[in-house]
């Protein structure tokens, strides 16, 4: 996927009440790694963890794998997310020979192969919860609402 001629200006849908701020970190990264920014809002919406902040440990993209002086960055938070979609993305078309995207869209197949790693069911910090179970079917019906408003290089 390139973001060459078209740029997201703001996530609309289901993610259109992400604040203007986590809409335009979010957008940026997915651009870094080639990502698409409607997934990486849905699984920040999904997560729906708290952003952080002086002792109190960023959990907003679910990522409990950081080491505690880390987990404080909602940007170390977005970007472990993101690259974590990009190399799923990857995974997912060698494991099954078929590609995650059809048109501009992420195939919803791919959310339950994704979940596989990022929140596996079984885990160990899921044990009281056990929401791993729902989160490929949950992040997916949030990324089919997604939205992105796009802005071609040419207007600016």
């Amino acid at each position: 996927m390139s973001f060459n001629a078209t740029t997201p200006k703001r996530l609309t849908g289901s993610l259109v009440d992400l604040p203007a701020y986590e809409q335009a970190a979010i957008i940026t990264m997915s651009e870094a790694f080639h990502v698409p920014p409607e997934a990486l809002g849905a699984i920040r919406l999904h997560e729906n963890g708290r952003g952080g902040g002086p002792a109190v440990p960023s959990l907003a993209f679910g990522i409990k794998s950081l080491a505690a002086e880390e987990q404080d960055e909602y940007g170390e938070q977005l970007k472990l997310a993101a690259e974590s979609l990009a190399n799923n993305i990857v995974r997912f078309q060698k494991a099954t020979g078929h590609a995650a995207w059809t048109g501009s869209r992420i195939v919803d197949g791919f959310w339950p192969f994704m979940a596989q790693r990022y929140c596996p069911v079984g885990a160990a910090d899921d044990a009281k919860t056990q929401m791993n179970k729902v989160w490929p079917a949950k992040v997916c019906e949030i990324y089919r609402g997604a939205g992105c408003e796009w802005v071609h290089a040419t207007e600016g």
